[in-house]
């Protein structure tokens, strides 16, 4: 049933926002404060940046799926019957379907909107149906470049990927 087979690639994301930002510190020559400070004051404290970026994505799509399907021996996708609302209401640890508590083993048990569809016969289910969990993070820098002379320079970087250290699924 080709009919199955169609739906949201497993790429596709709804939205995606992203935010990036670079800020140089008003210390040192030529800027805002301490623009007159001797020159080993301006090597200490001008010319630091900050840099940070932020990305939200809304969840992929996932399709969805039951355990030990080629002991059917049937020939179609191995998708259960979707016979209720996969959606939450009150979301649990997994904080973005339902799931199943008992793995759908026997043809057509039932355990919450999934059912697991009888021998020989495709589930309903189509093609990535529900979505996983968004996804969260800020990464931010700061460095400051070191004029050696005119030809050569060195950096010293600082980096932090997910600075705040948000889990994501």
């Amino acid at each position: 049933d080709a009919r199955l087979a169609r739906g949201p690639s497993d790429i596709a994301r709804d939205h995606v926002y992203f935010l990036s930002s670079m800020y140089s510190l008003p210390f040192g020559k030529g800027k805002k404060s301490m623009s007159n400070a001797p020159k080993i004051a301006d090597m200490f404290f001008g010319g630091w940046q900050m840099n940070g970026t932020y990305s939200w994505m809304s969840g992929q799509p996932i399709t969805p799926g039951y355990r030990d399907c080629n002991a059917d021996r049937d020939t179609g996708w191995c998708r259960p019957n979707l016979v209720g609302d996969p959606g939450l209401s009150n979301p649990d640890q997994f904080g973005w379907f339902k799931t199943t508590s008992v793995p759908l083993t026997t043809n057509l048990q039932t355990d919450g909107p999934w059912q697991r569809p009888a021998r020989g016969t495709f589930g309903t289910a189509g093609r990535n149906i529900i979505h996983g969990p968004s996804f969260q993070q800020m990464d931010l820098s700061v460095f400051k470049t070191f004029a050696i002379n005119e030809q050569h320079s060195l950096q010293f970087r600082a980096e932090s990927f997910n600075f705040t250290n948000h889990t994501n699924l």
